[in-house]
């Protein structure tokens, strides 16, 4: 598939009860945490379709994709994540849409269902006067990065401890020692523990009807009250 201008690339795990959202599975179980994943990847998708980009979708997982395919439509293009870690998979997905003819690609993760769609757009603007965009993340790391044609540095992307907080702090000084010059969104969250869990409901109670992860809430929210998280079923009357 040839591409031209913009490029916005989804990157997203293979969803396999017992192997994502390993964290919220640990309290909620790993059905639970399986099926609200799913939901992350329909909400990021639809999010995801309101940007002025083609996306792609880039999934990691040794399993057939096929059994993925439900969360997303037949038209959207993907392809299997390649490297021995995040950082070289991020470097190998830039490379592969710079070589099909993407001038511009950003990437993003599948962990923040609610990421405002105006803020990938923002970060396609500042590739305009930057190399690099990054969106941090409230955890150290990031939920957006993107670069491009001419600019992709594999020192970027290198030697980084990944799933710490220090993934941020981490890629700027190679930013700045590559000679390439930053640009940073607002921060947003990822939805890794049951506390982002909480924050996102809370910060999106009223858009129950648009998002399939408050209604996968909603619908189970009698194991959420069982776990003590504070969560409390909404008053239909106030749902738009």
């Amino acid at each position: 598939m040839k591409i031209s201008g913009r490029s916005l690339v989804v990157f997203l795990r293979y969803p396999v009860p017992g192997r994502v959202k390993t964290r919220l599975a640990r309290v909620l179980g790993d059905d639970f945490a399986y099926r609200l994943y799913s939901m992350f990847i329909r909400d990021i998708i639809s999010i995801s379709q309101k940007v002025d980009a083609p996306l792609t979708i880039a999934c990691d997982g040794e399993i057939g994709i096929e059994g993925a395919r439900p969360f997303w439509s037949r038209d959207i293009p993907y392809f299997i994540q390649t490297g021995p870690d995040l950082g070289m998979r991020m470097y190998n997905s830039f490379s592969r849409m710079f070589s099909r003819g993407a001038q511009k690609c950003i990437i993003i993760g599948s962990d923040s269902p609610d990421l405002p769609c105006e803020i990938i757009e923002k970060s396609f603007s500042a590739l305009e006067d930057n190399d690099i965009v990054i969106g941090p993340a409230d955890d150290g790391g990031y939920y957006l990065i993107g670069t491009k044609e001419g600019t992709l540095d594999r020192s970027i992307f290198s030697g980084i401890q990944w799933s710490t907080p220090h993934v941020l702090t981490g890629t700027v000084e190679r930013i700045k020692k590559a000679g390439k010059t930053y640009s940073l969104m607002d921060s947003w969250y990822d939805i890794d523990e049951p506390a982002d869990l909480m924050k996102f409901y809370k910060n999106n109670r009223l858009n129950v009807k648009s998002s399939h992860t408050m209604k996968f809430l909603e619908e189970n929210m009698e194991l959420l009250n069982k776990k003590n998280y504070g969560f409390s079923p909404l008053s239909y009357n106030n749902r738009l």
